[in-house]
């Protein structure tokens, strides 16, 4: 069922990309997309569901969700060039977290943390409002969750 979730929230993705940004189409799958974040890791903690797969799976959706957002924003010029630093940034270090990891490792990592989350709610609250100061926290935020990646690869001796 959890993985199911997950599943629909990369239908909910690749149905963003059908729609304006600021319709009520939009923000049915986008609000979807979100419920089914929330609510995957619920139910595969309350049906005892949790797998290593659920969190791959889970990571890997998470990021067709956000790259479907991105895409919209840039193709619709709603986002500045600040803002454009500060997710190619993020993006660069996540992307060499996840080499690091598989390199370290011998396969894809998937880090669920608490900043993780809440950075996650903070992106999602972010896109709904998107109130300068908000934006400005969510990029710290965000930076702060990949060097905190990062650093958890690093000092970890066994599997994360």
């Amino acid at each position: 069922m959890a993985n199911i979730l997950t599943g629909l929230r990369i239908l909910c993705a690749f149905l963003l990309l059908f729609f304006p940004i600021n319709s009520i189409s939009f923000y049915i799958f986008y609000f979807a997309g979100g419920i089914c974040d929330v609510l995957d890791g619920i139910v595969a903690r309350a049906l005892d569901e949790v797998s290593e797969y659920g969190k791959k799976f889970d990571t890997l959706s998470d990021i067709f969700f956000v790259t479907a957002v991105l895409i919209k924003f840039i193709i619709g010029g709603n986002i500045s060039s600040f803002l454009i630093f500060w997710i190619l940034l993020i993006m660069v270090i996540k992307i060499i977290n996840i080499i690091a990891g598989f390199i370290k490792y011998h396969h894809f990592i998937a880090i669920h943390s608490m900043v993780n989350k809440l950075c996650g709610i903070s992106l999602f609250i972010t896109i709904v409002f998107p109130v300068k100061a908000l934006i400005v926290f969510t990029c710290i935020l965000s930076l702060i969750a990949a060097t905190n990646e990062t650093y958890q690869l690093i000092k970890s001796e066994s599997n994360i």
